[in-house]
C-alpha cells in the first residue's frame, strides 16, 4: 500500500496553487526508505484533491483528469 511520503506546492500558469502529495510504494523487507533515492517508478503524485498527477520533468506536472499543467520551484519537488 502507498505511504505518503512528502507534499509540497505547484501552481498553474495562472498563478492558482496545489497541493501535490507524493506517495511511495512499500519496500518488500518493510525497511525504511529515503524517498529522494528512490525510482520515480516507485512514486504517485496526486493533488491534495485525490487527482492524479504526472510528471513531466523536474518541477513541471499534469493534473490527469484535466490536462491542466503545473510548475513548481519548491525545492521538495521532485
Amino acid at each position: 500500500m502507498p505511504k505518503l511520503a512528502f507534499s509540497f506546492k505547484a501552481k498553474t500558469p495562472e498563478g492558482q496553487f496545489h497541493l501535490i502529495h507524493v506517495y511511495v510504494e512499500g519496500s518488500e523487507s518493510g525497511a525504511k526508505e529515503n524517498p529522494d533515492e528512490l525510482p520515480m517508478s516507485r512514486k504517485r503524485f496526486r493533488t491534495s484533491g485525490g487527482q492524479p498527477v504526472v510528471r513531466l520533468a523536474r518541477g513541471k506536472y499534469r493534473i490527469v483528469p484535466t490536462g491542466e499543467t503545473l510548475t513548481s520551484s519548491d525545492p521538495e519537488a521532485p
